[in-house]
């Protein structure tokens, strides 16, 4: 009964999960992991998580937004981000079965995964790993909204691009 209080504590994060493991093309999916050991939010370094929403089979309606088949609800996950704007890609994991056997509690079954990782492993695949730039300064942006008619005031150059918030209010000001 220890470990599922041990479950409830650390932060909550949303982890993506791509169709292919370690391919980070196309639609990945946005599940819940509880964070254990690492980085929190997969940017420095990378962390350890329990996966605790559960990815489901392919939807012929929507095939671009098909859920891994490698992962189930409670495997461990292993996520790191490219920046600090984009929610962390699973990069591996590790089944709930493997991860009992490297130790009795949740914490040191995360900081054994998270041991076992090569940190120059992850540098590689952060380098590959989307994520949405200004295309007017080159830095990594977060999404924000604006309504249709204050969009349209940026002119015809930048209608279909992604920009950060400065260079909006640059061009519209």
């Amino acid at each position: 009964m220890r470990d599922r209080a041990t479950i409830l504590k650390g932060p909550i994060i949303k982890v993506l999960l791509p169709t292919r493991l370690r391919w980070f093309t196309g639609h990945s999916s946005g599940h819940r992991a509880l964070h254990y050991a690492g980085d929190a939010g997969g940017v420095s370094s990378h962390g350890v998580g329990l996966l605790l929403t559960r990815p489901f089979g392919r939807i012929p309606e929507m095939p671009a937004f098909s859920e891994a088949d490698y992962v189930n609800k409670g495997d461990w996950v292993i996520y790191a981000a490219p920046n600090a704007s984009t929610n962390p890609h699973v990069i591996d994991f590790r089944s709930a079965a493997h991860a009992r056997k490297l130790a009795r509690t949740y914490v040191r079954r995360a900081q054994a995964i998270f041991d076992d990782v090569d940190p120059k492993w992850v540098a590689v695949l952060r380098r590959r790993m989307p994520y949405n730039k200004c295309a007017r300064c080159g830095k990594a942006t977060d999404l924000f909204f604006v309504s249709n008619g204050e969009w349209a005031r940026i002119g015809p150059k930048w209608l279909k691009e992604v920009l950060c918030r400065s260079c909006y209010d640059s061009l519209v000001s």
